[in-house]
């Protein structure tokens, strides 16, 4: 996997449901397309477990995330490192 460009750590992001399903109960830190504003240079990470997969969806903490619509993920190693990442 390659690193990622905004988000601390190794790219994770899935493109196919089995690899999705892998992540499966894994507390993830990600970035859909719309979460970055690349003309200002802000991004905006979101966090949450990865709670299902149906087809080309991923479901983190209750919403559903289109895999093509995902920037960038990766896990995050322990709850507090969890609290960080909402916070900014």
């Amino acid at each position: 996997m390659a690193k990622c460009l905004c988000l601390e750590g190794e790219n994770i992001k899935p493109s196919t449901a089995a690899e999705a399903k892998k992540l499966m109960g894994k507390l993830v830190r990600y970035l859909r397309s719309n979460d970055v504003d690349r003309r200002r240079g802000y991004f905006f990470p979101r966090c949450g477990e990865v709670v299902g997969v149906n087809g080309r969806n991923v479901m983190i903490d209750g919403d559903w995330v289109y895999l093509p619509d995902l920037y960038e993920m990766v896990e995050v190693k322990s709850a507090a490192n969890t609290e960080e990442a909402s916070n900014g």
